[in-house]
């Protein structure tokens, strides 16, 4: 049995502000650049979210921590190449809920925007809880 499998594996769970914001980032990459990039895109946002599955608190505590109800939000950044954009990935690790421990995704954001505001925050916090 190798390490990875010995691991518990964290479920991943998108708010619908979180899958409204992949949605939007896919439509942008499918007008502006085709379908194929705007796959390979989410293609690889999921397979960096299913390495945060086996190490949720791999993420450092998010700048915009002091906004929100603990969990504290973390994030980690994605980006599909070495050159590529940079998307910043804020999630809550859940421990204790009815269906067990899981990863809430509460944003995606493009990495030229700023933290997020009070008001954004608050909007993104209501839709982590669980």
């Amino acid at each position: 049995m190798t390490p990875e499998e010995e691991r518990p594996v964290w479920p991943i769970r998108f708010t619908d502000e979180a899958a409204a914001d992949v949605l939007k980032v896919c439509q942008y990459l499918t007008e502006t650049a085709g379908e194929a990039a705007a796959d390979r895109w989410e293609d690889g946002l999921l397979e960096r979210l299913r390495m945060l599955s086996l190490t949720p608190l791999a993420g450092a505590v998010a700048a915009e921590a002091d906004l929100f109800t603990p969990p504290l939000p973390r994030h980690i950044v994605y980006r599909q190449s070495r050159r590529g954009t940079a998307f910043r990935v804020l999630y809550q690790v859940h421990e204790d809920t009815p269906d067990g421990p899981q990863v809430m995704v509460i944003s995606v954001r493009h990495g030229a925007r700023g933290p997020m505001t009070a008001e954004d925050a608050k909007e993104r916090d209501a839709g982590a809880e669980t």
